[in-house]
């Protein structure tokens, strides 16, 4: 008859009556050695197991029903003791440990089924990963839609605005300087919200741009976007070395560098201002600098300098704010990472890098 008794703390480490397992039957060395390196490999495997459970858990909060995963990291976790204790055996044979680890084992195995059972509805509630980025997709398709239409229903207005002041300006064309100034200032932020409109438009339309990819030559995207500026602008931009060819899409590439060679150029400075652009390529990306002789930013500000609408220069209407989230995003969507350095007074250094 079965003693509990014999489970107590003062007996449990007991192995008198019981010979080690090498002594009970005719082991032969591999037979033994079979089974005792078995359960030593299965023992760490059970550790390992739950060490990753836990890691995963402690990294996402999130997760659904985290006691299942702590029930089940301990279920594996008293497996696995089992399987240590069996080895042990060959030569300390605590067979009342080992029916103890047995007997844990099995109460914490029925709890992880019960809790399964109950937990499997709830589990079979959620929507699955395809259903979830359908309607992420959706989702985005949405707000693209909504951007052009909000867009275009302030952008008619706008235009109005705008052909009004003009005609109030003409017919004010003997007024007082103050008022042909205020009407001015009222042309530059209509022209500003117009360009603050086609930014956001342009970075909306990001994402529908990606699939489109290429074979191009980084030196003919420059060379398209130097047309775009002006002479004096041309002669202060140094290309440092030989430039890649680079697999993306062409206009994605094409915005990042107009946004960082407009925006290094705005700051650089006045009269010996120049703007250098060069890459190093590694076995997985290519990583391209460009780098100002600017006033710099202040530290404080670096960790800002990516987001919408953040702008040193809020009169300025040919300046949204938008153009450096433009550049992150293009570059993210295409698997790089955009960053900048700067120490203030010694000019910035803008860098992103693109896949090799």
């Amino acid at each position: 008859m079965f003693d509990i008794s014999q489970l107590s703390a003062g007996l449990l480490f007991d192995t008198s009556g019981f010979p080690p397992r090498w002594q009970c039957g005719q082991w032969s060395s591999l037979l033994g050695w079979l089974h005792i390196s078995s359960d030593v490999l299965i023992w760490g495997a059970y550790m390992a197991i739950p060490i990753v459970i836990v890691s995963f858990v402690l990294r996402r909060p999130d997760v659904p029903f985290p006691r299942v995963f702590w029930l089940f990291g301990a279920f594996i976790v008293a497996c696995g003791s089992t399987h240590l204790i069996e080895a042990s055996i060959f030569w300390w044979p605590n067979y009342r440990l080992s029916a103890l680890a047995k007997i844990l084992t099995a109460l914490v195995s029925w709890l992880t089924v019960v809790a399964l059972i109950r937990t499997i509805p709830l589990a079979l509630r959620l929507p699955g990963l395809e259903s979830v980025n359908l309607q992420l997709q959706q989702a985005n398709t949405d707000l693209e839609d909504f951007a052009h239409v909000v867009s275009h229903d302030l952008k008619a207005p706008l235009r109005g605005i705008r052909r009004l002041s003009e005609w109030i300006d003409d017919d004010l064309s003997s007024a007082s300087t103050d008022t042909r100034e205020k009407l001015i200032q009222l042309q530059h932020r209509v022209d500003k919200m117009d360009r603050l409109i086609n930014d956001v438009l342009e970075y909306s339309g990001i994402a529908r741009n990606t699939s489109i990819q290429r074979t191009v030559p980084v030196i003919e995207v420059l060379n398209e976007v130097m047309l775009s500026l002006t002479g004096e602008q041309r002669n202060r931009i140094r290309i440092q070395g030989a430039l890649p060819e680079l697999r993306g899409n062409e206009t994605q590439l094409h915005q990042i560098f107009q946004n960082l060679l407009e925006n290094a150029l705005r700051y650089c400075d006045a009269d010996s201002g120049a703007v250098r652009i060069s890459v190093v390529s590694g076995n997985r990306f290519h990583t391209f600098c460009i780098e100002d002789n600017g006033p710099g930013i202040d530290p404080q500000s670096l960790q800002r300098v990516f987001r919408l609408f953040h702008t040193s220069e809020t009169e300025n209407p040919a300046h949204s704010g938008i153009g450096l989230a433009i550049v992150k995003r293009c570059v993210e969507r295409n698997g790089g990472v955009a960053w900048v350095e700067s120490t203030l007074g010694a000019g910035c250094r803008f860098y992103f890098t693109w896949p090799n």
